[in-house]
């Protein structure tokens, strides 16, 4: 699709929500599939953020030196008794290190 001259390139599927630019405009992240994609505004570059044990999460939000993400994540079955929704910081340079806030 062509808008303005400029070519625009879908970068998740239909089915994607929560879209949010990076403070620098360079980079996106959204929900995909119940995990975080990010991806350059190119395409480029598109990885998945998982949390451990599974979570379903919400909208993301980027910290300002856009080196985190903080990411509302719901309980998979049987991990929380209380099945409340929690908050992890995602590092994006070791994604697997997230953790919890609440």
């Amino acid at each position: 699709m062509d808008i303005g001259g400029r070519r625009l390139k879908q970068l998740g599927a239909a089915s994607s929500s929560y879209p949010e630019w990076s403070r620098d405009g360079t980079r996106l992240a959204w929900v995909e599939d119940g995990v975080i994609v990010i991806a350059e505004t190119d395409g480029s570059k598109r990885q998945k953020l998982v949390l451990r044990g599974g979570y379903p999460v919400g909208s993301p939000e980027w910290s300002p030196d856009g080196k985190q993400l903080v990411v509302p994540a719901h309980p998979a079955q049987g991990n929380y008794d209380d099945g409340e929704t929690k908050l992890f910081i995602v590092p994006l340079t070791h994604p697997k290190r997230a953790h919890q806030l609440t």
